[in-house]
C-alpha cells in the first residue's frame, strides 16, 4: 500500500468546458475552459502542462546547481564545471571563434570523398546533440543504438543533413516556406561571415543548393523510417554496393569494425545520400561541414554566433527569445547527466515517501501490462521478460563517463566535445552486447528520477498535473500512470524493439474483424496507417491508457473510490488523462509549415478513451454521440 493516501480531486474542475457533451468531444469537455482562459505571451507559439512543468523543473535545477544542499554531494564535480563553463560569458567571448579553428581547418583540408568519408563518420559521432527538429540531426547520418539483431543491439542509422527541420521545405512554393528559404540562406551567410570567410552570398547558395539535393533524396521518406522496417547490412556490404560514400572509412571513423552490422532506417535514402558524396562538388560539402559546425554549436560560442543563430531559429519557429546561457547549460546537461541529475533531484525535491508511491505506481502499471500481455499468445515470453526485469536487482546502472580533457583549463566548446566523445564511447560499448546490459529504460529524454532498478521518470513528470502526491490516486493513475504504461508498452511491443522487418506492428492488439490498423483508425480517420510512427505512438497510448486504468482500479484494493466533488474516480482518472495533454496553439495560419511527416495532436491521443469500455460507463456515452464505437469496432490489449 503507498504511504501516501491524498484526498484532494487532482483535477483542474475550472479547465472543464461543461457545455460540450464529453461523448462528442472529450479533448475540448476537459480542456476547454482552460484554453479559453489562457492567454500566451508575446512571442510564444504554444503552452501547455508538460511546457510549464519542463520550466518548474528547469528552476528548481538551476537551484540545484546554484544552491548545492550542504546534506549532499551526489553530483560529479564534472557537472558544476560545466555548467559554470557554460555560465562564464566573459571567457566565452575571450575564447572567440579559436577553439573552432581545428576542426574547420580539418573540413577545408578535405581532398576527396575517402577524407569526407572519414570526416563524415567523425561527425556521427557528436552528430545526436545538434539537432535541427522533428528528430532529425545536421550529420548527414545520424547512428542511434535502438536496433537489435537477436538478442544484440545494433546501430540504427537515420538520414540527417538539413538545417531546416523538415525536407519538403525546401521545395515547396507555399510562401511562409518561400521566406523560410530566404531567411535560411541570409543565415547561412551571416554566420560564415562572422567566421570570416569573403564571399559568403555564393558560399552560402551552395550549401542550401546542396541542402536541398539532400532534402530531394529524403522528401516523402520520412514516415517510412520506422524501427520496425530497418534493414540490416554491413559496412562491407554497403561498399561493395558502391556509391559516393566509401563506408569502410566512415566505419573506421565513426569507431565500428567494418564487419559490423548496422540497420538502415530506408535504405533506398540511405543510397541516395551516399551517391551525393560522389555527384556533387567537394568544395559544398567543405562548406556545409563549416556552417553546422559553427550554427549547430551556438550555445557554446561568443554571443555575436548565438544571436544570430537564435534570430533564425525565432523565424523559423515563431518562437520564444534567446534563451539564457544558464537555459543552454541546463539543456545539455540535462542530455548528458541525466542519472546523476535525476538522482540528486530526488533527494532534493521529493520526499521518501512521494519515492515510495512513485514506485508503487509504476510496480502497479508495470504489473497490470503484464496481466494483459500474459493473455495474450502474440508475445514471445522474451519481451514478457523485458518488462519484468526493469526491477532485477543485478542490474545497476552504468559507471559514470570519464572525460579525457582537463575542465579547468580547456574552453567550453573542448569541454562539449570531450563530454560527447564520452557519451559516445559508452555507446559503442553497447553494441553487439545483449540489449538489456545494463540498460535503463526512459520515460522520456532529460533528468531522470529512478523507479526501481531500471526504469526512469523524467522529472517533468513528478509534479503536477502529471503526478500530484496531495490527489487522490484517479488523477496521478490517469495522467502519469498512462504516460508510463505507454512507455513500457513500447518496449514490450515488436516495433518498439525494432526486431526484424517481419514483426512489424503484429500482435499488440485485437480487434474483432479488423485487425491492428483499420479499426484504431477510428481515433484518427483519414491518416497514414498504423505503420506511421505517429499513428503507432496513438496505440502506444492506447496501451497505456488500458494498463493504467487496470492499475488504478488494483490500487484500490476492490472497493470503489470516492465521489470527489461530483465525480467518480474513472471520471477523474479519464479526465486527468486528457487534462495531462492539453495544448494550446497560437493560430496555426499564422505559423511557418511545419514537418510534413505524420503527427499527432493531443486530440487524437485523447480520442482513444473510445475504445475503453469504462470510459463509456463513466460519461453514460451513447450511439450517436460522435465519439461512439460499437463495442465490436474497440481494440483491446
Amino acid at each position: 500500500m503507498s504511504p501516501l493516501q491524498g484526498t484532494e480531486i487532482g483535477i483542474n474542475v475550472e479547465a472543464l468546458e461543461r457545455s460540450v457533451d464529453p461523448g462528442n468531444d472529450f479533448y475540448r469537455y476537459a480542456n476547454g475552459g482552460w484554453i479559453a482562459a489562457t492567454a500566451l505571451d508575446d512571442g510564444q507559439q504554444e503552452t501547455g502542462p508538460l511546457l510549464l512543468a519542463r520550466q518548474r523543473l528547469h528552476t528548481q535545477l538551476r537551484e540545484m546547481l546554484e544552491n548545492p544542499s550542504r546534506q549532499s554531494a551526489r553530483l560529479p564535480e564534472q557537472i558544476d564545471v560545466i555548467y559554470r563553463s557554460f555560465t562564464d560569458e566573459a571567457a566565452i567571448e575571450r575564447d572567440g571563434l579559436r577553439p573552432l579553428w581545428p576542426d574547420l581547418q580539418r573540413f577545408v583540408a578535405v581532398r576527396n570523398t575517402q577524407e569526407l568519408s572519414r570526416i563524415l563518420g567523425e561527425q556521427s559521432r557528436s552528430g545526436a546533440v545538434l539537432q535541427t527538429g522533428a528528430g532529425r540531426t545536421r550529420s548527414l547520418f545520424n547512428l542511434v543504438a535502438s536496433g537489435r539483431i537477436g538478442d544484440d543491439a545494433v546501430a540504427h542509422v537515420t538520414p540527417g543533413g538539413l538545417g531546416l527541420p523538415d525536407a519538403g521545405m525546401y521545395s515547396s512554393n507555399a510562401r511562409a516556406d518561400v521566406q523560410i528559404r530566404s531567411a535560411y540562406l541570409r543565415h547561412i551567410a551571416e554566420i560564415l561571415q562572422i567566421a570570416g570567410f569573403s564571399d559568403t552570398r555564393t558560399r552560402a547558395a551552395r550549401i542550401l543548393e546542396l541542402e536541398t539535393q539532400i532534402a530531394a533524396v529524403q522528401e516523402g521518406a520520412s514516415a517510412a523510417n520506422s524501427l520496425s522496417q530497418a534493414q540490416v547490412r554491413t559496412f562491407d556490404d554497403l561498399d561493395r554496393q558502391g556509391g559516393g560514400l566509401e563506408w569502410g572509412t566512415y566505419a573506421d571513423a565513426a569507431g565500428f569494425q567494418r564487419q559490423s552490422s548496422i540497420a538502415l532506417s530506408d535504405p533506398v535514402v540511405i543510397d541516395g545520400l551516399s551517391q551525393l558524396i560522389g555527384s556533387q562538388a567537394l568544395i559544398a560539402w567543405k562548406e556545409w561541414l563549416i556552417f553546422h559546425q559553427i550554427d549547430g554549436n551556438a550555445d557554446l560560442l561568443p554571443n555575436k554566433v548565438r544571436s544570430a543563430h537564435y534570430r533564425f531559429q525565432k523565424t523559423l519557429s515563431g518562437g520564444e527569445a534567446q534563451p539564457s546561457r544558464r537555459s543552454a547549460a541546463l539543456r545539455f546537461l540535462s542530455h548528458y547527466y541525466n542519472d546523476a541529475l535525476g538522482q540528486e533531484y530526488a533527494e532534493r525535491f521529493l520526499t521518501q515517501d512521494q519515492r515510495r508511491d512513485l514506485e508503487i505506481i509504476f510496480a502497479r502499471v508495470r504489473n497490470s501490462l503484464l496481466d494483459r500481455l500474459a493473455k495474450s499468445e502474440s508475445f514471445a515470453d522474451d519481451q514478457i521478460d523485458a518488462l519484468q526485469q526493469l526491477d532485477d536487482p543485478e542490474k545497476e546502472r552504468g559507471p559514470a563517463m570519464e572525460l579525457k580533457i582537463d575542465l579547468n583549463s580547456a574552453s567550453l566548446y573542448d569541454i562539449a566535445g570531450a563530454v560527447r566523445e564520452a557519451r559516445y564511447a559508452r555507446w559503442l560499448k553497447l553494441l553487439r552486447k545483449p540489449v538489456d546490459a545494463g540498460g535503463v529504460l526512459r520515460s522520456a529524454e532529460g533528468v531522470s528520477i529512478p523507479v526501481g532498478r531500471r526504469f526512469s521518470l523524467a522529472a517533468e513528470f513528478v509534479q503536477p498535473p502529471f503526478y500530484n502526491p496531495a490527489a487522490d490516486p484517479a488523477a496521478n493513475y490517469g495522467a502519469l500512470g498512462v504516460i508510463i504504461a505507454s512507455r513500457l508498452a513500447r518496449l514490450a511491443h515488436p516495433a518498439g524493439q525494432m526486431n526484424m522487418p517481419e514483426h512489424a506492428g503484429a500482435g499488440l492488439w485485437a480487434g474483432a474483424g479488423s485487425g491492428f490498423s483499420a479499426a484504431f483508425m477510428n481515433v484518427a480517420a483519414g491518416k497514414e496507417g498504423s505503420d506511421n510512427p505517429a499513428r503507432q505512438a496513438e496505440l502506444f497510448q492506447l496501451a497505456g491508457l488500458v494498463a493504467a486504468h487496470d492499475a488504478y482500479r488494483a490500487s484500490l484494493a476492490g472497493k470503489e473510490p470516492p465521489v470527489i466533488q461530483g465525480f467518480t474516480g474513472d471520471q477523474r482518472f479519464f479526465i486527468a488523462y486528457a487534462q495531462s495533454l492539453a495544448l494550446k496553439h497560437r493560430n496555426e495560419e499564422t505559423r511557418p509549415s511545419r514537418s510534413r511527416d505524420a503527427t499527432t495532436d493531443s486530440a487524437d491521443f485523447v480520442s482513444a478513451v473510445r475504445h475503453h469500455d469504462a470510459w463509456y460507463r463513466a460519461f453514460d456515452v451513447e450511439p450517436g454521440d460522435a465519439l461512439y464505437l460499437p463495442p465490436d469496432d474497440r481494440l483491446m490489449l
